[in-house]
């Protein structure tokens, strides 16, 4: 028995597979009515372990409720001990009643296990019922505290950027960019940074004070995430929808594909939005509705047809409200879209604030002074309601 056993070094033993059988069975005889319920910390590093020595390892963690401290570390266990390990550690439990591990400080620092594995083991761990004191993967991550380990846990890209560990950091940016054509069951969605730490991880970029943060080094890192010109990390998607309606509620087509924006970053008012065209629409010239009237929208329409992907061109009568306002009231004030009143012309369109205005009449704006003058000209002088 090993009743007084608490701590237990064999490193650099070269214990090989066969002797981390024979730990493997000790530690699954710790718990009630076993042999040991006092071990608690036990370094095995640089014991040439291999795939299946951790393979045995990772096994015995699963039943397994007393170990505090565990290093594995240069024993060669490549990718798969690596997830074994994993597997024994979000699943330990006696008899898999789910107790939980009382793992909290983890050494695994080996370089025979990928940066993929490496953050798959990262992800994995994330979700089991326990608090790290430490964590350290080598030159991919270390975490020392209980602090330190669980804002890295919450959130891994925020802590890679914040500590300047690059080589994570670069691969996480890499797993973000591609969650936006990932498909349900898709493995990345499982080990890539979700939405708040993605968000989090620019603006932390954005506001980290140059002294912390090299200039260069910091726009590096914002172009990986979202290109010089914006238009990385964002994907178009294929959805399904019932039906296509008109302004006034017509169905056009039935069962069709329209395409989704997707943004890795959750940019929001940084990426460019949809944007609106009001087209010319004279109810001078036309008597109200109809004939030249109709005819003028219809040629104005054609001529803005091929605006840029994801604009929107929309049909506004101007002898009603059109039932949006925008960012500020002065003359000078941009053209982003804060409100839209019900029951109005936009509503019914399905305007929505953070639009942004860019056309009147097939005419580019800027300021609200320009959108006044061209409905001006759009409507030959007529006052607008």
């Amino acid at each position: 028995t090993y009743e007084m056993l608490t701590d237990l070094n064999m490193s650099n033993n070269m214990i090989g597979s066969s002797g981390a059988h024979e730990i493997a069975n000790a530690l699954e005889l710790t718990g009630p009515g076993g042999q040991n319920e006092t071990l608690t910390r036990l370094n095995l590093a640089s014991n040439g372990i291999g795939k299946e020595g951790a393979e045995c390892i990772g096994e015995a963690l699963e039943l397994n409720y007393t170990l505090r401290d565990l290093d594995l570390s240069d024993n060669r266990i490549f990718d798969e001990g690596c997830a074994a390990i994993a597997r024994g550690i979000r699943g330990s439990g006696v008899g898999g009643v789910g107790l939980g591990t009382a793992l909290c400080c983890l050494t695994l620092n080996d370089s025979t296990v990928s940066i993929a594995e490496t953050i798959h083991f990262i992800f994995s761990i994330r979700r089991i019922r326990t608090t790290f004191n430490l964590i350290d993967l080598g030159s991919i991550c270390v975490c020392v505290g209980e602090k330190d380990c669980g804002d890295f846990l919450a959130k891994p890209l925020v802590h890679a950027i914040r500590h300047k560990f690059d080589f994570l950091a670069l691969k996480l940016i890499e797993l973000r960019n591609q969650r936006p054509v990932a498909t349900d069951g898709d493995k990345i969605l499982e080990a890539s940074p979700e939405d708040d730490d993605a968000v989090d991880a620019l603006h932390l970029l954005i506001s980290i004070p140059r002294e912390r943060y090299a200039e260069e080094d910091k726009l590096r890192l914002i172009d990986l995430m979202v290109g010089p010109k914006g238009q990385v990390g964002i994907h178009k998607k294929s959805v399904n929808v019932g039906w296509v309606l008109t302004p006034d509620g017509e169905v056009i087509q039935e069962g069709v594909h329209v395409e989704k924006i997707e943004d890795a970053w959750c940019c929001g008012m940084l990426r460019p939005h949809p944007t609106l065209f009001i087209p010319r629409v004279s109810t001078a010239a036309s008597g109200g509705s109809g004939g030249a009237g109709d005819e003028n929208s219809l040629s104005v329409l054609r001529d803005v047809v091929g605006a840029d992907s994801g604009n929107i061109i929309l049909r506004f009568k101007t002898t009603e409200p059109f039932g949006f306002a925008f960012q500020g009231d002065q003359p000078d004030d941009g053209l982003t879209i804060r409100t839209v009143r019900g029951g109005s012309q936009a509503q019914d369109l399905n305007v929505q604030p953070g639009w942004m205005l860019s056309t009147v009449a097939g005419k580019p704006v800027l300021t609200q002074g320009d959108v006044r003058r061209e409905l001006r000209f759009a409507t030959y002088g007529e006052d607008l309601p």
